[in-house]
């Protein structure tokens, strides 16, 4: 492993872990309510009235841009772990069920991945985008399972050959560590995706009424109300986009990295896609 390697491992593991604890913590983290109304277009490091510190400023609004950040860090973990876990809780179940020996099981399994093989890519994330844009999260995720789902099945077919080859388990274990470095690179697109339209004022967060305090504190909806405000006070948009750009390539560095260090031959290769048979 060379010592790129090592060194965007060390980063990108600093990043998660962190974006983690932001997750658990942001609630004792924030110095104040996301929606409190304080003072209006403050640099960051300024006063508040109460004596307290406003470390990266405020926004049009008067409302702290560093509490609004740590909402917005915790609103795209929970979405993207949402969808992600549709992916493989959904879409393992259906990959084991492809490579199963009983022939309706089988035959209904492959039937559901000929149609995820026939939708072209192109197509596929136009219906993500879609299901973003009408707000409905659940249906987002299935259209990610579909994306996803040949990838899944091929990887779970790698797998049942692995066991049947050797017993000692080593290939098993590859395969299932593929999944978790892929799971990385894909709960980044996930992040970016979920982001960029909610800069569009698109998505669930600002459709639901329960989000109605705070629409906007998410990276891409700070971005999208702040950047009008770029002139006047830069750190406005840019620290959400440094947030973002932070967790989008912590997470690829961090996959890379345990990519060269457990799998040094890999490189991002897919296992060869199987052959269905409902009978096998």
């Amino acid at each position: 492993m060379t010592i790129y390697h090592r060194v965007f491992l060390g980063f990108g593991a600093v990043v998660v872990v962190g974006w983690i604890l932001v997750v658990l913590f942001a609630d004792r983290l924030m110095a104040y309510p996301p929606g409190m109304i304080l003072l209006p277009l403050t640099e960051p490091g300024t006063a508040s009235p109460d004596g307290g510190v406003l470390w990266l400023g405020s926004d049009h609004l008067g409302r702290d841009t560093f509490s609004r950040l740590l909402l917005a860090a915790k609103l795209n973990f929970f979405a993207v772990c949402f969808s992600l876990g549709c992916v493989y809780v959904l879409g393992l179940p259906i990959a084991w069920a492809a490579n199963a020996k009983a022939w309706p099981v089988t035959a209904a399994a492959n039937g559901i991945v000929a149609i995820a093989r026939a939708i072209p890519p192109f197509v596929a994330y136009v219906v993500v985008i879609t299901s973003w844009y009408v707000g409905a999260l659940p249906a987002f995720s299935i259209a990610a399972l579909l994306v996803s789902l040949p990838g899944l099945v091929q990887a779970w077919s790698d797998l049942r050959q692995s066991q049947e080859q050797s017993g000692d388990g080593k290939v098993a274990s590859r395969v299932l560590l593929i999944w978790s470095i892929d799971g990385l690179r894909r709960a980044a697109l996930l992040s970016a995706i979920i982001e960029t339209f909610q800069f569009f004022k698109l998505g669930p967060w600002l459709a639901s009424p329960l989000f109605d305090n705070f629409r906007p504190a998410t990276f891409g909806g700070m971005v999208g109300e702040t950047w009008a405000f770029v002139r006047f006070l830069p750190s406005l948009p840019l620290s959400p986009i440094g947030a973002l750009c932070l967790i989008l390539f912590g997470l690829h560095r961090f996959a890379a990295g345990l990519e060269g260090l457990l799998l040094p031959g890999h490189r991002g290769r897919e296992p060869a896609a199987p052959t269905f048979r409902p009978g096998r």
